[in-house]
């Protein structure tokens, strides 16, 4: 399932309280690591297998990813090899094309994220 439609079925705050998305200032919500295990639970929960974006990112609920947002670094493998502090590797550059929450710092660096 193409992940955008599946998370539009969400509302933020939803998302938010499920720890799904985090709010990222005043300028919407954004993907951190720390929301990679609550997305897996909400995918079992809904009984979404896959979830995708173009031929650059996947992520099944067996923790499977591939995020290739970034074509200087092309990351894959599963979940269970990252340690805590790389689960944010299954979202680098990937806010602006696989969150439909995500609005921009204005000026901000940190757009691609």
């Amino acid at each position: 399932m193409e992940v955008q439609k599946f998370l539009s079925k969400f509302s933020e705050k939803e998302l938010v309280d499920r720890g799904v998305l985090q709010k990222f200032g005043s300028y919407g919500f954004r993907f951190e690591g720390k929301n990679l295990h609550p997305l897996l639970r909400l995918m079992r929960e809904e009984g979404v297998e896959l979830l995708t974006h173009e031929k650059v990112w996947s992520l099944n609920v067996n923790g499977d990813f591939v995020n290739s947002t970034d074509p200087r670094r092309p990351k894959s493998g599963n979940v269970s090899q990252l340690g805590e502090d790389e689960f944010n590797f299954v979202f680098d550059g990937t806010n602006t094309v696989i969150n439909p929450f995500y609005i921009p710092n204005p000026g901000s660096k940190d757009d691609q994220d």
